[in-house]
C-alpha cells in the first residue's frame, strides 16, 4: 500500500512534466501571418518562473486606450511618470502575497494554490522599455489584436473601475501593485497558462497548453 502511495506520488509530477512538454510544444495554431504596416510592440518578460505580458502605458499610434487611466501614478510608491511600459502578472494571492522569495513558500500554501483554493491577484509594474533586454521577447500585433488583448487584461480584474483600487501597502518594490482578479490560480490554471492565453488569442504562435515561463517564451524566438 505504501508503495503504490509513493509510485502515485512520484507519478503526479513526473506526468505534470511530461504534459507540459507534450501539450507546450503542440501548436494549438500556427499563428496569424504578422501584420503588414504598422504594428504595437507588446513583450512577454520572464523571471525564470513567471511571464509578464509588457504593454504600452501609451501607444505612439492611438491604438488603445491610456493604460493610465487604471493605473495611475499615484497607486505607486516612486514616480513612475517617466516609465512608459506596465507589466502585468496574473496568479494565486497567497503566493504573491506570502512568497517574497522561494524560502517563504510552505508545503499547505502551494497545496491551496494547485487545487484552486485561493483567490487570485493581478501584479502591475510600471518599466523601461523592456527592447533588447535577455529574458524579454518582443511581440508585435496588429492594432486590433492589441486593442483586444488589452480589453482581455483589463477583463482579468475584478473591479473593472476607472482607475482600479489597488491593494493597500502591498508591493513588491516602489513600482508595483497588487490588485483583486477574477479566476482562480490551479495546477492547470497557471500563471503561465494566463500569459500563453492571451498570446494565443491575439494570433500568435503558442502550444495549447503552457504552464511554464519556457513554454511561452519558446515559441517567441
Amino acid at each position: 500500500m505504501r508503495r503504490t502511495l509513493l509510485s502515485g506520488l512520484l507519478a503526479l509530477p513526473l506526468g505534470y512534466g511530461a504534459a507540459s512538454v507534450l501539450l507546450g510544444d503542440w501548436l494549438s495554431s500556427p499563428g496569424r501571418p504578422q501584420a503588414n504596416g504598422a504594428t504595437v510592440p507588446v513583450y512577454a518578460c520572464s523571471n525564470g518562473v513567471h511571464v509578464d505580458l509588457v504593454l504600452p502605458v501609451r501607444d505612439a499610434g492611438g491604438t488603445g486606450p491610456d493604460l493610465s487611466r487604471w493605473f495611475p501614478p499615484s497607486h505607486f510608491r516612486a514616480d513612475v511618470r517617466a516609465l512608459g511600459w506596465l507589466g502585468f502578472g496574473w496568479g494565486s494571492r497567497r503566493f504573491y502575497l506570502e512568497t517574497r522569495d522561494w524560502s517563504d513558500l510552505r508545503p499547505g500554501m502551494a497545496l491551496s494554490a494547485a487545487l484552486g483554493l485561493d483567490r487570485s491577484l493581478m501584479h502591475v509594474g510600471y518599466r523601461s522599455d523592456p527592447a533588447g533586454q535577455r529574458d524579454c521577447r518582443a511581440v508585435p500585433l496588429s492594432p486590433a489584436d492589441y486593442r483586444a488583448l488589452q480589453q482581455r487584461i483589463l477583463a482579468r480584474f475584478a473591479a473593472p473601475l476607472t482607475p482600479l483600487t489597488p491593494l493597500a501597502g502591498m508591493a513588491y518594490g516602489d513600482h508595483d501593485a497588487f490588485y483583486p482578479a477574477n479566476g482562480r490560480y490551479s495546477l492547470l490554471q497557471t500563471c503561465n497558462v494566463w500569459s500563453g492565453s492571451l498570446l494565443r488569442d491575439a494570433g500568435v504562435k503558442m502550444g495549447w497548453w503552457t504552464p511554464f515561463a519556457g513554454n511561452v517564451l519558446g515559441h517567441l524566438r
